[in-house]
């Protein structure tokens, strides 16, 4: 993931409850490395040109969403 650009959405931070109780479960770093850990391996050498860490990605450990280069038709 190195140099690949992160979106968070407003609603990621939006619930301040649900954050807070992650935080409280596993950590600053621990839910850092839980949200990101996934696109760490999946990123790199792919279509994906940025990672979007969601509420639900947050607050209850759903995978982030991924922003990927559009593929094109090839009329042959």
């Amino acid at each position: 993931m190195y140099k690949l650009p992160l979106r968070i959405k407003e609603a990621a931070t939006g619930k301040p409850r649900e954050v807070h109780m992650a935080v409280e479960r596993c950590g600053v770093f621990g839910l850092q490395e839980k949200v990101l850990l996934e696109p760490m391996y999946e990123a790199p050498g792919s279509d994906i040109v940025s990672v979007v860490i969601t509420q639900d990605a947050v607050a209850e450990g759903k995978p982030v969403d991924y922003v990927r280069k559009p593929r094109f038709l090839s009329s042959h």
